[in-house]
């Protein structure tokens, strides 16, 4: 493996492992705070049903972005490459990034 093609797997990784599924992780927080918070509203308008309607919408769109996107990178990265050097790399990158 080339020096440019480990560097554009480990970016691959970083954006498509490490930040999508964080931010499907958030979404998925958010929108079951959300759904908690709409299923106590007691106004009679059906906007907190609508949005409890669109909450999962979101929230399945979510669960596809990870098992397509999230899951088949990690499985990819995985597959080649050992858990241990994956494990290095993203810890190098995410110390890179802090600084």
């Amino acid at each position: 493996m080339s020096v440019g093609t480990y560097v554009c797997s480990c970016y691959d990784f970083a954006v498509e492992a490490i930040l999508m599924g964080s931010l499907c992780l958030v979404g998925f927080v958010g929108n079951m705070v959300a759904v908690i918070c709409l299923r106590s509203d007691k106004s009679k308008t059906p906007t907190p049903q609508l949005l409890i309607a669109l909450e999962f919408a979101d929230t399945a769109f979510l669960a596809t972005v990870f098992l397509l996107r999230v899951l088949t990178s990690v499985q990819a990265t995985a597959s080649t490459s050992s858990l241990f050097c994956t494990i290095c790399s993203v810890v190098n990158m995410l110390s890179v990034s802090l600084y």
